[in-house]
């Protein structure tokens, strides 16, 4: 399963926590396991997962009851479930019913029905005796007005922020997500593959981008985010991809990912359609020797700094004109950006806002490492790479060429 239970019971215990409430789209999609599409479409919506292992249920699930089928389609681990709103289905239509219809009837006979969220949320907690308890709640998909209403909800209980106990909770990934990770990493390679051979004189970046979410899908895995560029707009960080053509000579770059099983990709590299020039040559292998430098270092007890450092020396001691960089990587999974930070400076005030790995690595951390070095309204280039940390080093999920020649990219 995609929780990590064993860490949530220490985790939870260790800061004298009680139960824990997810609230967001994707903490709520780690602890049961269910990507609920009225998460995505309805941002208003208060959707919700408990966890309080030393109770009974230990978990319970609050969802709409439109979303009884694909709850049942995902097989979340959790089997106490509240339904919220009403949403009605007619069972006497005079044909047998499917399998998954009659799961659903069972479903909706033993679950807890509700008229709103924060009604079936004061049964739940109520229901396990955690009125006065220390409960962490997910300030990270609530709205203040939500905030405060589950606050009133339970005056005598201690609230406190939980998003940054469910991050450190994630920050070490399942076999289940280390397998979506690898396959998600596998699928993002192959469809840059295949869209870069596609490529002619005169495509445009657009199309290139279309063509990679294009070979993403019929590979099984949902497009997530593409940037393509060429030419002088390689040089935004961001990169926005435009109806330009693509010509020879032009320098390629793209990062890019896709989601299998709500998991995520991220890769970036960058080529040049024909031969590579001297200057871009020089600066595409300093990129590629920091990262294979802190992937060197990446074993369990490695600090993020001692990685951010190795990644950024060689372009540091290069001579080239304005290089600094705050971070060279991040945790990856159910959100392109996980803690811990590849940095030397405190990530948890920083921009990304996200917990510190203290004491280093650890097994089971799935880690993007990238540096990148832009001239701007010239050119730019990124490469990035995926890894999980193992028991005696590391095990690369991104595996594509450095070559910074189309053809021998493709080749390699």
């Amino acid at each position: 399963m995609l929780f990590n239970e064993v860490r949530a019971r220490k985790i939870l215990r260790d800061n004298g926590v009680d139960a824990v409430i997810a609230t967001s789209k994707e903490n709520v999609a780690y602890v049961t396991g269910h990507d609920n599409p009225t998460h995505l479409l309805m941002k208003n919506a208060l959707i919700c997962a408990i966890y309080s292992p030393e109770s009974t249920p230990v978990a319970s699930a609050i969802i709409p009851t439109l979303e009884v089928e694909t709850y049942l389609h995902d097989r979340s681990w959790i089997d106490d479930i509240y339904l919220v709103g009403l949403f009605s289905r007619s069972q006497k239509h005079g044909q047998p019913m499917d399998e998954i219809g009659q799961a659903g009837v069972r479903m909706m006979e033993k679950a807890h029905s509700f008229p709103t969220s924060l009604e079936a949320l004061r049964h739940a907690i109520e229901s396990r005796g955690l009125q006065k308890a220390r409960i962490a709640l997910d300030e990270s998909g609530l709205s203040v007005h939500d905030w405060t209403a589950i606050k009133d909800l339970f005056p005598e209980a201690e609230i406190v922020p939980g998003n940054v106990l469910l991050w450190t909770i994630r920050m070490i990934k399942t076999p289940e997500e280390i397998a979506r990770l690898r396959k998600s990493s596998q699928i993002a390679e192959r469809a840059i593959a295949a869209s870069l051979a596609e490529l002619h004189p005169g495509m445009t970046e657009q199309a290139l981008c279309a063509a990679y979410n294009s070979h993403v899908a019929r590979m099984g895995a949902l497009p997530s985010f593409a940037m393509f560029g060429a030419g002088t707009a390689t040089a935004q960080p961001h990169l926005t991809s435009s109806g330009r053509g693509i010509e020879k000579g032009d320098l390629i770059r793209w990062d890019v990912g896709c989601t299998y099983g709500m998991y995520h990709s991220d890769t970036a590299r960058a080529v040049v359609f024909g031969e590579p020039q001297a200057h871009q040559t020089r600066v595409w292998n300093l990129l590629a020797e920091g990262v294979e430098a802190a992937i060197a270092l990446m074993k369990p007890g490695a600090s993020p700094a001692d990685l951010h450092r190795a990644a950024i020396a060689p372009l540091a001691g290069s001579g080239l004109d304005t290089f600094q960089r705050f971070h060279c990587g991040h945790g990856i999974g159910i959100s392109i950006y996980d803690p811990p930070i590849i940095t030397d400076a405190d990530s948890s005030k920083s921009v990304f806002r996200v917990p510190v790995a203290e004491g280093g690595l650890e097994p089971g951390m799935v880690l993007n490492l990238e540096v990148g070095y832009y001239q701007q309204g010239y050119q730019g280039f990124l490469c990035e790479d995926t890894l999980v940390v193992t028991e005696n080093g590391c095990e690369r999920l991104t595996v594509a060429s450095k070559s910074l020649a189309l053809d021998d990219y493709l080749a390699g």
